[in-house]
């Protein structure tokens, strides 16, 4: 160890991949950011979850994203809370889906709103929902709309109450470009996402109301029939434009079921700062 601590860090660029395989996991704490600064990206590859695991915290500064999007996916399991939050926010765009995939869930609130920011939107898919529970609830806010629409359906049930609080408004539409039913999510989370009229639970809400809110234009109008089709309206239940209301007339539930869920999905909340 002594003797690598006195290698000129510019040298540490000679370095390949093998090389960094054959380190003694213990010899990692050598390693400082003006050191990691000259490591060859294609090397990065050489270092497995031990050898990660044995770095200085502080020295995770000292990596870019053209080396950190060779890291080994295997090898992130090395990386833990302080590891993350010491990266350069730079640094994020580097990650890909399988490394993201391979991030141990409680590292995660490490990360912060500007690194976060930086992930590139295609590597959002490794995200898993065991994952977002332990997202920092402020970090959240460095989500934009690509982001979100980058996730999994089963990555965004992982979200809480506090956490989509905390997301921006093209966030939330990112929720909406992706979800077709919020049936998997909390409902203290659904109430959030979904304007009120839309949920319709319970005789939450007002279904004339919320009529109104999808009749677009000056004059009144709905969509168009096969709009409505694709959102989810059953044909069964007749001309949107001409239901009357309080007669009393009994609709099938698997009917009205499908038309709340086509509601549900056009109508979220996006006035989230």
């Amino acid at each position: 160890a002594d003797q690598f601590a006195n290698f000129d860090p510019a040298a540490f660029a000679g370095f390949d991949r093998e090389h960094f395989e054959n380190f003694d996991p213990a010899l990692m704490a050598i390693f400082d950011v003006e050191r990691i600064q000259n490591f060859d990206p294609l090397a990065m590859g050489g270092f497995d979850a031990d050898q990660f695991a044995n770095f200085d915290p502080a020295a995770f500064a000292g990596f870019d994203a053209d080396q950190v999007e060779h890291f080994d996916p295997a090898a992130m399991a090395g990386f833990d809370q302080e590891k993350f939050a010491n990266f350069d926010p730079a640094a994020m765009a580097g990650f890909v889906a399988d490394q993201v995939a391979n991030f141990d869930p409680s590292a995660m609130a490490g990360f912060n709103a500007a690194q976060f920011a930086n992930f590139d939107p295609a590597a959002m898919a490794g995200f898993g929902a065991a994952q977002v529970v332990f997202f920092n609830v402020e970090a959240v806010a460095g989500f934009g709309r690509d982001q979100v629409t980058g996730m999994d359906l089963g990555a965004l049930v992982g979200f809480d109450i506090e956490q989509v609080r905390n997301l921006n408004a093209e966030a939330i539409r990112g929720i909406g470009d992706t979800v077709l039913s919020f049936d998997d999510f909390d409902l203290a989370v659904r109430n959030e996402l979904v304007v009120e009229s839309a949920q319709l639970l319970g005789g939450v809400g007002s279904f004339e109301d919320l009529l109104a809110q999808l009749a677009g234009g000056d004059d009144g109008s709905f969509p168009a029939p096969d709009k409505l089709e694709e959102l989810g309206w059953d044909p069964s239940l007749g001309d949107l434009a001409n239901l009357e209301f309080g007669t009393g007339a009994d609709v099938d539930d698997a009917a009205l079921a499908a038309a709340l869920a086509a509601f549900g999905t056009a109508e979220l909340d996006t006035t989230a700062p």
